[in-house]
């Protein structure tokens, strides 16, 4: 669920004007939400900002915000959060793909635990 978060604040903060475009000529929340949800292939009629392509939850996430985290710092912590996040749902599904490193990860447990 979180690098799903973290995909969708990746494609907004590349493409930060649009999106503060789209609050700004937005009559509400709900506007600048279908217009993040928007395909990338289609255009808000109302702001006249190329569509996101996001979902729901990820622009629920875009429009929570706040604007002190679309700084280029915030923005290298959210790149830097979404890599290790990636990196641990890779590890963990090749632990899950494999029996063998199931069981040698329980035996480690288990001797930690002793």
């Amino acid at each position: 669920a979180r690098q799903h978060i973290l995909r969708g604040m990746r494609i907004a903060t590349g493409r930060i004007d649009d999106v503060v475009r789209l609050v700004r000529g937005s009559a509400d929340a709900g506007g600048a939400k279908a217009g993040l949800c928007l395909p990338e292939d289609q255009t808000d009629p109302s702001t006249g900002v190329r569509g996101f392509g996001l979902s729901a939850t990820q622009a629920d996430a875009v429009l929570a915000l706040q604007l002190s985290r679309l700084t280029a710092l915030a923005q290298d912590k959210v790149e830097e959060e979404y890599e290790k996040v990636t990196a641990t749902i890779k590890s963990l599904e090749g632990l899950l793909g494999s029996d063998e490193q199931i069981y040698g990860y329980i035996e480690e447990e288990v001797v930690a635990l002793r």
